[in-house]
């Protein structure tokens, strides 16, 4: 539902907001079916695929709408900092698929029953921080893990190049409007 609502928000075409619908209506549905005690693994990856296709219509179009405002806003800085946690949530979607296809594509320092704490080891990956107490195994494990470090550290790098281009575009803006300074 929420990102239907930012869909709307976003005036998404009818089209891309019906197959985001779609799309978060089998995930939901998928995802409901792959719980205990008739779970399979096609049918948590087919949940988690639909939630990868859902999220990731949605983080491209708040890319779009943040990346063409011609002005700093409280809801640029806003947009910027959503997209930054979708971001995050999108590969903690990934990493339950591949921890769904492989149980040993990750490592835990701590075992526990059921899934490891994805949301976590994502928000550590996307930052670059790492705590090493979840550990990627498997190649694609190791590959994905690379990649999300790599594209928290570029987006953060152009988004706040992107601010404060703007910034500097609008102050020499209202510079040009109030003339010349006088001594």
């Amino acid at each position: 539902m929420v990102i239907l609502g930012i869909l709307r928000i976003l005036q998404a075409g009818r089209a891309l907001f019906l197959l985001s619908g779609i799309l978060a209506v089998l995930a939901i549905f998928f995802h409901y079916r792959s719980l205990p005690p008739s779970h399979t693994k096609t049918v948590a990856v087919i949940a988690n695929l639909s939630y990868l296709c859902a999220l990731g219509i949605t983080l491209l179009l708040m890319l779009k709408r943040v990346f063409s405002e011609k002005s700093v806003t409280a809801d640029t800085v806003k947009g910027g900092i959503s997209i930054y946690i979708l971001v995050g949530i999108w590969w903690e979607t990934l990493y339950s698929t591949l921890w769904a296809f492989d149980r040993a594509s990750f490592i835990q320092d701590v075992p526990k029953a059921g899934n490891p704490d994805f949301y976590y080891f994502s928000l550590t990956t996307l930052t670059a921080l790492g705590y090493g107490d979840i550990v990627p195994a498997s190649q694609c494990a190791k590959i994905a893990s690379t990649l999300e470090a790599m594209v928290g550290q570029v987006y953060l790098a152009v988004f706040i190049a992107r601010l404060v281009g703007l910034h500097v575009v609008g102050a020499n803006r209202n510079d040009q409007k109030q003339g010349p300074a006088r001594s």
